[in-house]
């Protein structure tokens, strides 16, 4: 659980600074990682849907770069 979490705020700083496709990265790592759990399985919806989000956005806005 705490490897996602920090995966998602490495990706959070990279979209802070516009690096939206280094971000998209960190995103869908944090995603695999949440979606595993933590030692017990047991899965943080929260922090999962959050990341999942991440990833949406990073992808929305690289869509836009492309524009």
């Amino acid at each position: 659980e705490s490897l996602g979490k920090s995966l998602h705020q490495v990706g959070y700083c990279l979209f802070q600074m516009k690096q939206y496709a280094e971000a998209l990265n960190w995103a869908e790592r944090a995603v695999k990682e949440a979606e595993q759990g933590d030692i017990h399985g047991r899965v943080d919806h929260q922090g999962l849907q959050r990341s999942r989000e991440a990833v949406e956005e990073c992808r929305r806005r690289l869509a836009e770069q492309a524009d």
